[in-house]
Order: C-alpha cells, then structure tokens, then sequence
C-alpha cells in the first residue's frame, strides 16, 4: 500500500511540475484569467486519472469503476451559417446547419421549450425563431413571406454572430453511454384504449458525471406523434418532424416504470386518438433520451365485442308464385367490423339460407349492406328470417312478412297519428317521437323507424298473425352525434305483407358548409404512372376582413393530408360481385398550400417505405391534417401504366347442356377459361331464375394463373326456358362471357 501511495506522490508532483513548465511556456501569450482556467482543467484532469488509477490499484473499498476518458480539451466555435433557414429545410439540404441552429435555440428555454434537436426545421423549430427574433430585435410580427418572421436569413445570422459568446477554451464533453436510456414499453404495435391504466417501462444504464458514473436520478416522458422516417442521403418528407409533442410526467423517479392513464397529459387535457411514439429523457440532459422503435396506437375505449344492429330491412310485402323478389339489409358493427349475413326464406330451405359478405361503400361507412333475392314456388303467407354476425360470433335478427300469391284480401295498416317534429334539435339531444296506425283486419302491428343517420329500429313480426289490435302506437327516441338534415322514415307493418310509411326531414344543430373542395382530379382523367400531375383544392373558410390601419393577427397555416380510395362500380344486375375492402393509399401528409404535384402512382406505406399504387379506378381525398374536414373527386379518375396493355380472359371450355332436366334436379356444370397475362379469374354465373353465384376479386391481381377452371350446379325450383350466363373476370377491368338455354320439365 505505501509503494501505491509514493507513486501517486510521484505523479503528482510531476503532474504539477508539468504544469509549472506549461505556464512558463505560454504566460506571455495568455491572459491571467485564460492561464487560471486551463490549469484548472489540468487539475481536473489529472484528478480523474489519479483516481482511476486508485480504483485499478485497488486503494479505493468501492467497486471498480469503468474508466472514463478525459479528452484534451479543444476551443469552441460559434456556429458559422451560410444557408436560409426556414420551415421544411433539413440538415441533408443544408450541411447540417439546422441542427446547428437548434443546438443553439435550446439553450434559452424561453425559447424553445420543446428542446428538440432533430435535424428538421419544422413548426416548432419555426415558432422558436420567431420568440428569438422577437427577444433579440430582429423582427416581432409579419410573415416569412413579408418580413422574414420564423425565417433564418443576413439579419437574423448576423445578430446569432454578434450574441454568440467569444470563444474560450473549454474541454470536449465527457462521452456519455449511447445505451444509457431504452424504451420497453409501448415499442410500436400496441392498440392502447383511452382512459385506460397501461404501464410504460423502460431501462437505464449509468452516465458519467465528472470522472465517476452515476445513475440517471429522475426521467421526463414526452408523447410524440408519429412521423415517417427520414432515411439517410434522401429528402425528408414534410413530416418526418412530429408534429404534435406533449408532456406526460416530469421529475419522474428512475424507477423503470410509470402508470399512464390513456389519453391525459401532465396538466390532465386530453390527447386525441391515432399513432404515437413515447419518449424518456434525462430530466437533467434532455440530450440522454430514447424513444418507441415504431408507432403504437391510442384508439377510443372498448370495453369488449359488441353485438351488430340491423337498422332496417326492405323488400315486397306481397309476391306472385315464380316472383322474384329482393330484400335489402342495412346493419351497423360498433367495432366497425366486417358482418355476414344469413336468411332463411321459410319455404322449407332452413338451415339452406344464402350467407354474403357485405363490404362498406366507402371506407369511412359505418352502415353495411347486403342484397338477397329469391322466389317462392308456393302460395303462402311467410317469415323471411335475416341473421348479421359479426367477426366475435355476436348476432343480431329480424323477420319481414310476405304474402304469396295469396287469395284472402289483406287491408293494409293506415299511419294516422304523427309526431310533431322539433325546430330546434341539438347534437347529440334525445327528442321522442310517438306513431299511431290503424289496421281494418285487426292485425297486431310491427314499426321500424330509420333516422337517417345509418341507424334505426326495427320490430319483429308473428305469424300467423294473432290480430289483437296490439302495436297500434308506438313510441321510441333518438340523438343524433353530428350537424345535419336527416330523412326520418317511419315503417308500420302487418306482417301480412301490406305497410304503411311517415317520412320527414328534421334539421339538427348548425350546418356547416365543407371548407374544402377537392378542383383535381375530380372525375374523368386518366393519368399515366411516373407522369408529374398537380392534384389542386380549394379552401372554403372565410378570411376575416382586417380593416385598412388595423394590427391584425396572421391566419394560423393549414396542413393537408391527401389519400388515395380505391372506386368500386355500383351493382346493376342480380348478382353482385364482394369486392375486397381497400384501405386508402397515403400519398402525403401535412402539406402546405393548394396543391400538390405527384408523380402519379407513389404511395407511402404505413412504416415509411414507398410504394406504387396499382393500375385502377380512384377519388382524391383531401383533409385538414387532424380534423374530419374532408372532400373527395366527385367522380373516378383513372390510373394507368404507360406501356402495359391487358388482354381479356377467354371462355374455351364450356358444359354439355343436357337435355332432360327435371324440376329440383341439380344439374353439375363446369366452365374453363386462359388469359393471357396469367391474372387470376373470378367467376359468375346468372341461372336466369333470380338466383346465381357470385366469385370474389383479388387486387392487385397475383397472375399466377388460378381460377381457370369453375364447377358449380344448380337445381330449378318450377319447370320453364331459362337464360343460363357465366361471365369470367380477370379483377383488371375485362371480362368474357358465355351464354345459354335450357328447359326444365
């Protein structure tokens, strides 16, 4: 121990002769003041390797301690701009000088609060300069069009040379852990309902304070809402800056964990729904951070599956036998879920129900329809029975009444009692309506009530009916959640095939006029993929008059987000087609402006990447970033590759008809069909008494040559000449078709 403790007197004393010679070296050529602080750097230094010496030698009883290096200290610079700065640039176009900037703008708190260095001169890198300017006289009001206000040009780099302080010598920073902070928990993926209890966690390594290493004391913890990567050597869209930060916990002991309630920040505001990344930082070096590898999602509160409602069910009351009737079937899923349906007609084919998918006509629907047809072979009175199930298992049912061919004369039910209608209904207001209907046969009576919101009521039938004169009236309410006119449709029925209807419109609360029209594409164009096309908007929003002599406040900036929905054909024939459900295509978020030139067909994926939307028909959305203020085209517009041509598919191969079908004989049929190009083919075929089969389409098409062949059969309930057609689809707009006649005995 003696021998340790010389040779640390041996390296003092040489560490203090060295400095002597330092300053004899250097005293002509230095201030005093300059000469005090680089020997106290020097003692600092030495300090530091005297005492990792000790740890190594073992003087110490702690642990050892990991080394820390101590650089020689280097003079610092005041950052020297030759770019503009303004929103939108980033260090790729501007040889890092944006980071350069904010390094400096986060050292004045006032300043920029947010302390976010990022690389990225977005709107809270934009605000900071303008409180900078303001604070340092630059420029106080304006825009950065009129008087440079957010905009880092000659005035605003000359003031930055003039309030940098004069360089001084001072040492490197002590390099800290890279590893020092990592996120656990949400890391990308997670669906967190709000108000909900969830739990964020996270790891910490030591960090270097002075020549030792200590623990990370407290943590702050900041949401962010997610943003597309900037990848390296590329542009950077105009969101790969958050655009919305908010605090959620400061001073936080470093204990690894903190229990969050979904959707409240530090000051208890709420946060709005949607993706989002979750940061940890030292609350002492905001530098020391980390943050979510991907997005997780806050999304409304949900408390379990829900069953799906069926708001309303039309078809004929009354049929002829050999009638081909169609019911229609409007339900609603609280998830938002796909539904199936099933019906069972009562004409001896339960449990053989027709079962379709219906898809949404557009992805923002909340309402689902599904379209049934079919004919009775027999007179009768009977209870279609309609089932919607949702992707939990969960059901809802109805039955409707219809009257075939019958000979006993049914009255219908009369409405002659009506509400008084409101004029003055506030959103999401209850308001009650009461019915009154009157039936000669003195049949028990069933309503429906459709509030022409995609929601409504709807009654169940008895048959036969009792006819007790029961449902005679009927009361029922409704709130309706947003502005608007609505078609309210009353429905009273026998359940003997006959009904009655009361239809009004009703105003609800303030109409707004959309601030926003979509000027191109609006329907028509076919645009060429890699060609630059210039989708153009309009904003409707009144702009306040500012009086000539007035200081008025500039109108806060309007950020865009642009999608791209896929179009489907409406149905016009017996058999329709399940199109897959699409979601919209991000072409590109928080633009600026009233137009936005694409290179027709780039799409940008949900983790950044880019991609190429397929050939097809579609609408343009445009929305105000974070608002539900939406327009889309008014019509499709088309997308097409410069040089592919599609060949249509061929029927060359049909079925023998036979020539002696019987009544509820099935009768096997088989079709075949090559294309060209390789693409998948979906199949149809009418059997030309009201019923047929339907295939599904893929898109885009994997043309790996499936679906060439099609075997089906069918059996006709009453003899008679029947048109059989099969039509074969490629799912890339053509199609071939084979027709037929055959007789049923």
């Amino acid at each position: 121990m003696n021998k340790h403790i010389k040779l640390l007197a041996v390296l003092f004393i040489v560490a203090v002769f060295g400095v002597s010679v330092f300053v004899a070296d250097n005293v002509s050529a230095q201030t005093n003041e300059q000469i005090i602080q680089q020997l106290q750097e020097q003692i600092e230094q030495l300090k530091a390797q005297i005492a990792i010496l000790q740890a190594q030698l073992g003087i110490v009883s702690e642990p050892d301690p990991i080394p820390v290096p101590v650089p020689t200290p280097v003079p610092s610079e005041c950052p020297v701009f030759s770019y503009r700065l303004y929103r939108g640039v980033s260090d790729t176009s501007t040889g890092g000088e944006v980071t350069k900037l904010q390094e400096i703008l986060v050292e004045d708190s006032s300043v920029y609060p947010e302390r976010l260095v990022t690389g990225y001169y977005g709107p809270l890198t934009e605000k900071a300069v303008q409180r900078w300017q303001a604070k340092h006289g630059v420029v106080a009001s304006g825009s950065a069009a009129t008087t440079g206000y957010g905009v880092v040009g000659p005035q605003t780099r000359a003031k930055i040379s003039i309030v940098c302080p004069t360089p001084i010598p001072k040492p490197i920073p002590i390099p800290i852990p890279t590893d020092n902070i990592t996120v656990l928990s949400p890391s990308g993926g997670e669906q967190w309902g709000l108000e909900s209890n969830q739990l964020i966690q996270w790891t910490s390594g030591p960090i270097a304070v002075g020549s030792a290493l200590a623990k990370i004391a407290y943590v702050d913890i900041d949401l962010l809402s997610w943003s597309i990567p900037c990848k390296k050597g590329e542009p950077c869209p105009l969101s790969s800056a958050p655009s919305f930060s908010t605090a959620l916990a400061r001073k936080v002991p470093n204990s690894g964990s903190f229990s969050w309630t979904v959707g409240k920040n530090i000051s208890g505001s709420a946060i709005p729904t949607g993706p989002y990344v979750i940061r940890i930082s030292n609350s002492e070096n905001s530098s020391q951070y980390d943050q979510s590898d991907y997005a997780f999602n806050i999304v409304k509160a949900q408390t379990g599956n829900l069953p799906p409602t069926i708001s309303g069910v039309s078809g004929p009351s009354v049929l002829k036998v050999g009638e081909a009737g169609k019911w229609e079937v409007k339900a609603t899923d609280p998830e938002q879920g796909p539904l199936s349906y099933l019906v069972v007609w009562g004409d001896e084919t339960a449990g053989t129900g027709i079962s379709e998918r219906a898809i949404p006509s557009a992805p923002s629907a909340v309402t689902q329809t599904a379209t049934f047809t079919h004919v009775y072979s027999k007179a009768g009175v009977y209870t279609p029975t309609f089932t919607v199930t949702d992707n939990g298992g969960l059901s809802a049912k109805t039955s409707v009444s219809v009257s075939v061919s019958g000979t006993t004369t049914n009255n219908p039910p009369v409405i002659n009692g009506i509400p008084a209608i409101p004029s003055d209904i506030k959103v999401d207001q209850s308001v009650s309506f009461s019915w009154g209907a009157t039936d000669a046969d003195g049949d028990n009576l069933s309503w429906s009530v459709s509030w022409g919101d995609g929601t409504g009521v709807a009654g169940a039938c008895t048959s036969p009916n009792p006819q007790n004169k029961k449902g005679w009236t009927f009361k029922t309410s409704h709130a309706w959640q947003k502005s608007g006119i609505y078609t309210v449709k009353a429905t009273v029925n026998d359940c003997r095939g006959s009904s009655d209807e009361h239809a009004f419109n009703i105003k609800v609360g303030e109409l707004v006029t959309p601030t926003v029209t979509v000027i191109s594409p609006n329907g028509g164009e076919t645009w060429t993929k890699g060609m630059t096309q210039t989708i153009k908007w309009q904003d409707n929003t009144p702009v306040p008059v500012c009086l000539v002599g007035a200081q008025c406040a500039p109108q806060a900036p309007k950020y865009w987000d642009i999608k791209l929905i896929t179009y489907y054909p409406p149905c016009t024939g017996e058999v329709c087609p399940s199109y897959p459900y699409v979601a919209p295509y991000t072409i590109a978020d928080n633009v600026y402006g009233s137009s936005y030139n694409w290179s027709v067909g780039k799409i940008v994926n949900y983790d950044g990447t880019g991609g190429t939307a397929p050939d097809g028909s579609y609408a343009v959305q445009i929305c105000q970033t974070g608002t539900s203020v939406c327009d889309s085209s008014d019509s499709y517009f088309k997308i097409v590759s410069g040089t592919t041509t599609n060949n249509p598919p061929v029927i060359n191969g049909i079925p023998a008809i036979p020539s002696d079908i019987k009544v509820d004989q099935s009768v096997s049929f088989s079709w075949g069909a090559t294309d060209a190009d390789g693409d998948n083919l979906s199949w149809s075929v009418s059997w030309g008494d009201g019923t047929g089969v339907a295939g599904a389409c893929t898109s885009p098409n994997p043309q790996n040559k499936k679906g060439w062949t099609f075997k089906t059969s069918h059996a006709w309930q009453k003899s008679g000449i029947y048109t059989v057609k099969a039509t074969v689809n490629d799912c890339r707009g053509s199609s071939d078709e084979h027709s037929f006649s055959l007789t049923v005995n």
